[in-house]
């Protein structure tokens, strides 16, 4: 799901439910954000029951503000809009840990 603004990522967040989010800040001007796109993409393929949700510095400043988010690509794992655990720059082991330390 890719958010426009804040309103747009609060409703995702809140339209996930119980259910387990992964969110991906990054910008497209960053090698590390493009990087770890790619391999954001095999995570959603291997765990289709995470909602993911792509948040684009250039449309989402007050989220990032919001989740003081100061180093990009940042991936935040959150259920039930409470945040478990972030991921800060293009670390896809650690990313796919924290997923899956998260799965029910």
């Amino acid at each position: 799901i890719e958010v426009n603004d804040d309103s747009d990522y609060m409703g995702a967040i809140a339209n996930a439910g119980d259910s387990l989010v992964v969110a991906e800040f990054y910008a497209t001007w960053t090698a590390p954000s493009v990087a770890i796109s790619e391999e954001l993409s095999k995570l959603r393929e291997d765990f289709p029951e995470v909602v993911h949700i792509r948040c684009n510095l250039a449309n989402c400043v007050p989220v990032f503000n919001k989740y003081s988010v100061n180093i990009i690509p940042c991936v935040k794992v959150f259920r039930n809009g409470e945040e478990l655990g972030e991921i800060k720059g293009a670390k896809a082991r650690e990313i796919r840990d924290l997923v899956e330390a998260n799965l029910l």
